[in-house]
């Protein structure tokens, strides 16, 4: 009986320790396998980050459009950088400004560790009274911290300024 339960445990470390040795080597996978797997969830984390940095830069231009400076500011990180981005529009509010219309952000290039973004937005800007359009298109940077990607402010306070494109850019 002893010999029995001796060889029950046995073999049920053999089998353990086959086990956690196939989980240590990839299950079983082939280098091309692992190297396919590992170049899918790339791919997706890219996917993943362009798309959020994407609809955040979508709400941001909103509220721009909609001239809600209050949420527009929100979309800075840092207090001073709000409390400038809304003393620079104390004055716009004048009804003869030119507006925006059909926003959309038309392309997302991200840096190789998916942490600062360069976006390109177009949009009709419509001119007062004579409701003259014009198609525009603004570079703006991101960066993502602490899990949220916030707009870079020297690109929000002078949206004309040219963009540095970020290093080692991904697709």
């Amino acid at each position: 009986m002893r010999s029995s339960r001796r060889t029950d445990r046995a073999a049920r470390a053999a089998i353990a320790a086959a086990l956690l040795g196939l989980v240590g080597i990839g299950a079983g996978c082939t280098a091309a396998q692992r190297e396919a797997h590992a170049y899918r969830m790339r791919e997706m984390k890219i996917s993943t980050a362009k798309k959020a940095v994407s609809e955040r830069a979508h709400d941001y231009w909103l509220a721009v459009r909609w001239r809600d400076w209050e949420k527009a500011a929100g979309f800075l990180e840092q207090e001073p950088d709000r409390v400038a981005y809304l003393e620079g529009r104390a004055d716009d509010r004048s009804t003869e400004a030119a507006t925006m219309d059909q926003v959309e952000v038309k392309l997302v290039v991200l840096d190789e560790d998916l942490e600062r973004a360069e976006i390109r937005v177009a949009f009709i800007e419509v001119a007062s009274p004579d409701f003259r359009t014009t198609p525009r298109e603004r570079k703006q940077l991101w960066y993502k911290r602490y899990g949220q990607w916030w707009v870079v402010p020297t690109q929000v306070l002078d949206p004309d300024a040219p963009a540095a494109a970020p290093s080692s850019a991904t697709r």
